[in-house]
């Protein structure tokens, strides 16, 4: 208990003293731009998922990807198969799309995604919007892939500096254009506190809503008709956007080493056959299910080899994918039975080798073995 005669007094550094007792805990009163901070969300490193395109021919694409959909950190697969789908002739228009992941830009052009379901959607709505508008000019031409990619990283960051708006600058009364201007009204202290939120934003925000997405289809530049593939990959690793029409595949989400690596075994390039791709795309698809979050169910697409040929496997009337499970089943079954077989071979092997070098160390312990000895003779007796 204090007396009549203590003191409280308050040092500098938020110490208490004239309690001598007692220990406080050092505090400092933060600014009040300092408190100012985005919604953090849940971290996701690489998108649960996969997602994969091919070139073959030099003139036709092939892609296919998993259901698995991504929502903050929720992951779920929908059972699209449980979904009726309408009577559609080949070749026809894009077809019917039940697959959220596969989200046709135009006939030609086609986005593969990965990461915030609700960011890819918000983001490809936008840049469908624009593309259409971009279409109704004159004179009619086909839109590149190229454009459709440079569309695509403009939309992204338009939502980002949406959400920037509303985290940092709507509460303060202010936005991107006000904030310039008046900075000559503001002091250096409050201008680089914000800046420094805006710095913690555009981490936080990779952080949060990282998103992989590939960008294929078939276009004619000058005169040029070409099968393109592009990989935009945005995180806190950095922002990549990778052409992958010289190597002829591209890969996206947590399945996307182990789709690419059936590629490189293969010996893939842009100018394999059709059928050889369309197996190796499925085949690739369904041993990267073995990375975590990549779900069994596959979907995949053709275009090409004329542009505004896009259309589902799944909708094409004479075409079965249950024939590519049976092939992917009997390499699986063909390959544990190749694979045993040379484990057997293999532990045969190492096992004489271990008998050999037994046998020739115990040859080196004893050289020289005794050799059995044969009993005496009598000395033949002499005539007398």
């Amino acid at each position: 208990m204090l007396n009549a005669k203590s003191t409280l007094s308050f040092s500098g550094r938020g110490r208490i003293s004239g309690l001598p007792h007692r220990k406080f805990r050092k505090f400092r009163l933060l600014p009040w731009w300092e408190t100012v901070r985005p919604e953090r969300k849940f971290k996701r490193k690489v998108p649960l998922t996969v997602c994969i395109a091919a070139i073959c021919g030099k003139n036709s694409i092939f892609g296919a990807c998993d259901r698995m959909l991504t929502s903050g950190d929720i992951e779920f697969e929908p059972a699209l198969d449980a979904i009726s789908k309408p009577i559609i002739s080949y070749p026809g228009s894009m077809g019917f799309n039940t697959n959220a992941k596969i989200f046709p830009l135009t006939n030609s052009i086609v986005a593969l995604t990965a990461g915030d379901s609700g960011l890819q959607e918000e983001i490809l709505q936008s840049v469908c919007a624009v593309i259409q508008s971009k279409l109704q000019e004159p004179p009619p031409r086909w839109y590149t892939v190229r454009e459709a990619v440079d569309v695509y990283l403009w939309c992204y960051d338009l939502a980002k500096a949406k959400r920037a708006q509303s985290a940092i600058y709507a509460p303060l009364g202010l936005d991107k254009k006000t904030f310039i201007e008046r900075q000559g009204q503001m002091s250096d202290g409050f201008v680089s506190e914000i800046t420094k939120q805006l710095q913690r934003f555009d981490s936080i925000f990779a952080d949060s809503y990282g998103v992989e997405t590939i960008l294929t289809g078939i276009d004619e530049d000058g005169g040029l008709r070409r099968p393109h593939i592009y990989s935009v990959i945005k995180s806190t690793r950095g922002d990549v956007v990778t052409c992958c029409d010289s190597v002829g595949f591209a890969a996206i989400g947590s399945g996307a080493r182990h789709a690419e690596s059936q590629f490189m075994m293969a010996g893939h390039t842009p100018f394999s056959e059709l059928p050889e791709t369309l197996f190796l795309t499925y085949l690739a698809k369904k041993r990267s299910e073995v990375a975590p979050g990549v779900g069994e169910g596959t979907d995949m697409f053709a275009i090409g080899p004329q542009p505004g040929s896009f259309a589902m496997l799944g909708n094409i009337p004479d075409f079965d994918m249950k024939k590519l499970e049976s092939l992917h089943k009997l390499v699986e079954k063909g390959q544990a039975n190749i694979f045993k077989k040379a484990k057997s071979e293999t532990k045969a092997y190492i096992d004489n080798m271990f008998k050999v070098r037994a046998s020739q160390l115990q040859q080196q312990q004893n050289p020289n073995p005794p050799t059995e000895l044969e009993p005496p003779t009598s000395p033949a007796k002499q005539p007398i």
